[in-house]
């Protein structure tokens, strides 16, 4: 059977430094007629990062400046000539076998979005440390049988070009944030299938502050709850699902209970109210956009 090309997708925004470790990771993995679409709205110097890196890569540059991830990666999508749509996210790095791992998923899977498996870096940093259990508590929630999921995370994921377009693309009503959530669901609704791959691997810098974790998860509610708007009753979100949400309690209670015995009461102490602050954050965040 033909081996898929493949348009990895990659849309940024004044993280120069980051870029350079994603693009960099991808560096041996490209076949022929494949290409690295870097859609760039940035002020930083990303410009001179990708043509450096244009050296070792097949980057088609694109600078554009509209709002809005859905409108991002609907242009790179227009302008891709891959069989496969890979979306790889700035601030992610590749595992060695990343790109022929979604080949070979693809080539057993030719109608599918494929989910492959994020790690949360650096590890040992507490927010970082949270935010992998809520990727992991996240695709709990999501899963269905014979490993297969409700949606996906488009920072690791892919599917047939000629499928997303089928399709429509990403909604521009979602420039809020949850545009690959909405149209995971919307593909899953006609039948099409995600399945989780977790030998597909990347790694995701995550937020290392408090202010940019709570920032994060402010954006998180508020597009979840802007999403709920759209969606039939019976795919409707909430606040957390009750299944997240039991998942959450228990990744909680063990991360308390590992800071207890080893004695560390100052990180117990501001574990539980940095949960407290999280809880409000996505309840006020939510309900701004419900």
């Amino acid at each position: 059977m033909k081996l898929p090309t493949l348009s990895i997708i990659t849309v940024t925004k004044n993280r120069s430094a980051l870029l350079k470790i994603a693009l960099t990771s991808l560096i041996g993995q490209c076949r022929t007629n494949d290409e690295i679409i870097v859609v760039d709205a940035s002020t930083d110097d990303t410009p001179h990062i990708v043509a450096k890196l244009a050296k070792k890569l097949p980057i088609v540059y694109v600078r554009y400046l509209k709002k809005g991830y859905p409108a991002f990666y609907n242009e790179a999508a227009r302008r891709a000539k891959g069989d496969i749509l890979v979306f790889f996210d700035d601030d992610c790095k590749a595992s060695k076998t990343f790109l022929a791992r979604i080949r070979r998923a693809h080539m057993k899977h030719p109608n599918a979005v494929i989910q492959g498996f994020t790690h949360s870096i650096p590890r040992g940093n507490v927010y970082v440390d949270i935010m992998g259990d809520h990727y992991k508590n996240w695709l709990a929630a999501m899963s269905l049988s014979k490993n297969t999921l409700k949606s996906f995370d488009s920072k690791n994921a892919s599917m047939p070009r000629a499928l997303f377009w089928k399709h429509r693309g990403l909604s521009p009503r979602m420039h809020r944030g949850s545009e690959d959530i909405e149209l995971g669901l919307r593909l899953r609704r006609a039948g099409i299938t995600i399945y989780l791959d977790r030998s597909i691997i990347a790694s995701h810098h995550e937020r290392t502050t408090l202010q940019s974790f709570l920032r994060q998860h402010q954006r998180f509610a508020e597009s979840e709850g802007y999403l709920d708007n759209i969606l039939p009753r019976g795919e409707r979100l909430g606040v957390i699902p009750a299944k997240k949400l039991l998942l959450h309690i228990q990744s909680f209670s063990q991360r308390e209970i590992r800071f207890i015995r080893h004695g560390k009461w100052k990180e117990a102490f501001g574990h539980i109210f940095l949960y407290i602050a999280l809880a409000c954050i996505r309840i006020w965040g939510y309900a701004r956009h419900r």
